[in-house]
């Protein structure tokens, strides 16, 4: 049993380790260009979203990760000098989208957690890519509204002073829907517990 768990424990170690050494470099990479914040966001969300099953384990670890984007976003901001509450919000769209994951990790069966991982990479990675298609084939149309499904491109736009409420919906959504799922799983077990 003890063997286990420092398996466990060296694989939580090392995937914390690889979480902060690969914010820490695509911080210090883009510290010359105006769009670091924007790869930032877009690492922090799709290593979250690809290793949720594995990074999120418990909720001392979500709270660490997303306490540990802080700093990180904090750096990557100032260099384009983006006003520290703009940060702060990109980073509260970050920690809305960890807390999501959580909960869909702790709710979801480990046989659909390979979908989700599927599903996370299409909304932050796939929407994104289509977007940048979109934008070259029909440089001065506005973004397609699905857009607005991907987090990342979201958490981005609250860099913009003007930016729509709407951009608050899809995350929140997410939330509500993974805290209703953890309330059905665990509420259905308390009752069958009693």
């Amino acid at each position: 049993m003890s063997q286990r768990s420092d398996s466990h424990d060296r694989s939580t170690v090392f995937l914390l380790f690889l979480w902060l050494f690969i914010q820490l470099v695509c911080v210090v990479a883009a510290a010359s260009h105006r769009s670091s914040i924007q790869q930032l966001l877009f690492i922090q969300f799709a290593l979250s979203g690809m290793f949720f099953p594995y990074l999120l384990r418990s909720a001392g670890l979500t709270l660490v990760v997303a306490l540990t984007a802080i700093p990180f976003v904090l750096l990557a901001s100032s260099f384009p000098q983006v006003p520290i509450l703009r940060a702060m919000l990109v980073w509260f769209h970050l920690a809305m989208w960890l807390c999501a994951l959580a909960l869909f990790r702790v709710t979801l069966p480990k046989r659909f957690q390979l979908t989700a991982i599927a599903v996370f990479n299409f909304l932050t990675l796939g929407i994104p890519l289509l977007a940048y298609l979109h934008a070259e084939v029909k440089p001065n149309a506005p973004l397609p509204w699905w857009t607005v499904l991907s987090p990342p491109l979201n958490a981005i736009g609250q860099l913009d002073p003007n930016a729509p409420l709407y951009r608050w919906l899809p995350p929140a959504a997410m939330m509500l829907f993974a805290s209703v799922l953890f309330q059905t799983k665990w509420g259905r077990v308390g009752m069958s517990n009693k």
